[in-house]
């Protein structure tokens, strides 16, 4: 069976349940985190032995992901969300989705 790559953007503490809790799944493998803040990066690759990165652009282009969990402020959620979808990562948004409905619909029209 093949694994489920997947990333972790936002490292705060959504963020650090979402790494546990993928780190733990069978058939998934968690395989990157980033956040602006290094030393949650840190904090999450040395506790679940994965790759860290210090944007999301470098994660989406580097890392060999499937999905993103994203676990950052809400006013950041469609930008993020509209990053990953582009690379054509599947995306899995902590709520609210956005910060309003226009932009939830644009992410919904796109995905």
């Amino acid at each position: 069976m093949e694994q489920l790559g997947v990333a972790v953007i936002g490292c705060g503490a959504w963020g650090y349940h979402h790494a546990r809790v993928y780190s733990e799944l069978p058939g998934v493998r968690l395989e990157a985190v980033t956040d602006l803040d290094p030393r949650r990066v840190q904090r999450v690759t040395e506790r679940f032995n994965c790759k860290g990165y210090s944007s999301v652009e470098r994660l989406l282009d580097e890392a060999d992901v499937d999905a993103v969990s994203i676990c950052t402020p809400t006013v950041t959620h469609f930008e993020i969300a509209s990053l990953a979808l582009t690379a054509r990562k599947h995306v899995l948004v902590e709520k609210p989705m956005t910060d309003n409905v226009a932009e939830a619909e644009k992410l919904i029209k796109r995905s």
